[in-house]
């Protein structure tokens, strides 16, 4: 994959998410929990999110929207997924650390979710050679 298409698919990913975050219906509360407030609960009964979450969600989405038509700005874009959403999985995996971003629910399957995008990022941003070659758009090297 490259950069590009990367930043794309993954900034429209995060606007989905961003705005799915603020629908009710799509939020439901942990077992035991009163009633989601709006823009605070689980995303699809899985992923815990509130409205600082769904903000940073369209603020990466919004990002890798703009950026995908530049092949250097797309690898930017990829290189900070790669050392955000790793360091928010760490922080959700280490004991002691989750205080560490207790705006932000860092938690559950929000976890292995993070770092599946990071390992997906991570190659893309970092290892030249997957950008190397014709770039087909532009009919030039990218």
């Amino acid at each position: 994959m490259s950069a590009r298409l990367f930043a794309l698919v993954v900034g429209l990913m995060f606007l989905a998410l961003g705005v799915c975050g603020f629908v009710p219906a799509l939020l439901g509360a942990p077992a035991g929990a009163p009633p989601p407030g709006p823009a605070d609960g689980l995303l699809f009964g899985l992923f815990p999110v509130n409205a600082l979450r769904n903000l940073f969600h369209l603020v990466f989405g919004v990002w890798g929207v703009v950026v995908w038509r530049v092949t250097a700005a797309s690898r930017a874009y990829a290189r900070t997924v790669a050392l955000v959403f790793s360091g928010m999985a760490l922080i959700g995996v280490l004991p002691g650390l989750a205080g560490l971003l207790d705006p932000l629910p860092v938690d559950g399957h929000d976890i292995w979710l993070d770092a599946l995008l990071a390992a997906v990022a991570s190659p893309i941003g970092f290892v030249p050679w997957w950008t190397m070659g014709r770039d087909p758009a532009g009919g030039g090297w990218s």
